[in-house]
């Protein structure tokens, strides 16, 4: 393919213009393949010629380009941000047979220190105002596609809803209300209106991380603001309580009922909780227990003080439709050895007990942080071996339904001094023996696909059995 690109570039202009009206004509796959090709191998020239040639190649052009957006960091991201409008503010108008840019756009992500700064910029405005908006075309986009707006700010430098300019506050509120967007996240604000997501009834998936409410409400305009919007996706920390995520959700009522947080939840099917402290777990079971049609349930656990909160919300998941099940734990090295094994013993009792007849994928993962010199003499301190045998042996005792999946991973993260050492540790044989045999009991367990999985976030290497 890298040839037909080269022979490509030697074609003169006038050759293309007297084929273009041919280049419709072939099967879209082709057309597909050859703009693949040439973003794979950012042939810069070809490019920017395709749109010259055939409408068919400027879409598929421009569906490459304009699909996805991410802006991050601070540097000569305004200027890429004015770009985009100028791109957008120049599109045609009604009755072209090209549309514009903001007719690619599926995602619009914006990660900043400064995002404050960026979101109150002059040109945010016009781009929120053209995002995610019908087209006329379903060609271009499928109707049913999601259409994701993430704004993400700094732990140090958190957004303060209160400063945002009001024709980006506006800007917003008419992207959330008329507009097609399925998806939105929000990370690191505060002071955010209690209903400031009045109207939002395309919004399926919300991820609200860090993210707190002030003590006013928008002041409603009408009761076509008051209809809640219904989640099939949530993805929470532990910044998010239960009576701000009925708020948020434009459930205005004085006094909050769990039946509010069931209808609320009621289609959620996908549900991911970070969780620090009691209070969003308490929030978390009491959403896990009313979405009664969830189907992936993630859980990630930081703090070992907090572990046995681990055990009251697994409690709480016998549902007869849940598929997908992932536990996270994050720890340091110098909290692990009691910690872990008492996790480990959690996760244990609960699978045993709760593992309903629909699951098809289990997956656990340990995150250690720890020093690089530190990463093989993990294993001899906390006997890891044996604490994984606990688990193989309740899998062993299980009787799955349905062809499951289990995946076991550990995963290193090295300090920041450490960066300057690469490759894989040196594991003792001794250990990785062990390992082997404590995971060859599952080899020929009726229904059962298992994969263990040890190595390092921040390398490429994973040591898998």
């Amino acid at each position: 393919m890298s040839s037909l690109l080269l022979a490509y570039e030697k074609v003169s202009m006038d050759t293309l213009q007297s084929t273009r009206h041919a280049l419709p004509d072939l099967p879209f796959e082709i057309l597909y393949t050859i703009i693949d090709e040439a973003c794979k191998w950012q042939y810069e020239r070809f490019l920017s010629s395709i749109p010259r040639v055939c409408h068919a190649f400027r879409v598929q052009c421009y569906r490459k380009r304009f699909a996805k957006i991410t802006f991050r960091g601070d540097l000569e991201l305004l200027r890429k941000m004015r770009r985009l409008r100028d791109l957008m503010e120049s599109e045609p108008l009604g009755g072209s047979r090209m549309p514009g840019v903001s007719s690619f756009i599926l995602s619009f992500e914006i990660r900043s220190r400064d995002l404050l700064s960026f979101l109150n910029d002059e040109s945010m405005v016009p781009i929120m105002r053209k995002l995610f908006r019908p087209t006329s075309n379903p060609i271009i986009i499928s109707p049913s596609s999601l259409r994701v707006l993430q704004l993400s700010g700094h732990q140090d430098h958190r957004v303060d809803w209160s400063s945002l300019s009001e024709s980006f506050v506006s800007a917003f509120h008419d992207l959330c209300q008329n507009s097609l967007s399925t998806s939105l996240g929000l990370t690191y604000f505060v002071n955010v209106p209690r209903n400031f997501l009045r109207g939002a009834n395309r919004v399926k998936n919300l991820k609200l991380w860090s993210v707190s409410c002030a003590d006013y409400s928008y002041a409603s305009c009408g009761t076509e603001e008051l209809f809640g919007i219904y989640l099939e996706s949530l993805d929470i920390n532990q910044s998010t309580l239960s009576s701000n995520l009925l708020h948020m959700t434009g459930h205005d009522s004085s006094a909050i009922a769990e039946s509010d947080l069931a209808e609320v939840v009621s289609r959620l099917k996908k549900l991911q909780v970070s969780f620090w402290n009691k209070s969003v777990t308490e929030t978390a079971f009491l959403i896990v227990h009313e979405a009664i049609n969830l189907q992936s349930l993630k859980l990630s656990c930081f703090d070992h003080s907090d572990r046995e909160q681990l055990h009251f919300l697994l409690d709480y998941r016998s549902h007869s439709q849940l598929q997908h099940l992932v536990i996270e734990i994050e720890t340091t090295y110098e909290q692990i050895t009691f910690p872990f094994r008492k996790t480990m013993e959690i996760v244990d009792n609960c699978l045993g007990q709760h593992i309903p007849p629909s699951i098809a994928n289990i997956e656990m993962a340990f995150s250690i942080t720890t020093r690089y010199d530190e990463i093989p003499s993990f294993a001899e301190s906390t006997d890891f071996c044996h604490d994984i045998s606990i688990i193989v042996n309740r899998f062993m005792e299980t009787n799955f339904v349905q062809p499951t999946r289990i995946i076991i991973r550990l995963e290193f993260c090295r300090r920041n001094s450490d960066y300057d050492l690469f490759g894989p540790p040196n594991w003792e044989p001794v250990f990785l023996e062990r390992l082997s045999q404590a995971f060859c009991c599952l080899k020929g367990k009726a229904n059962l696909d298992w994969k263990f999985e040890i190595g390092q976030k921040d390398t490429s290497f994973v040591l898998s059995y």
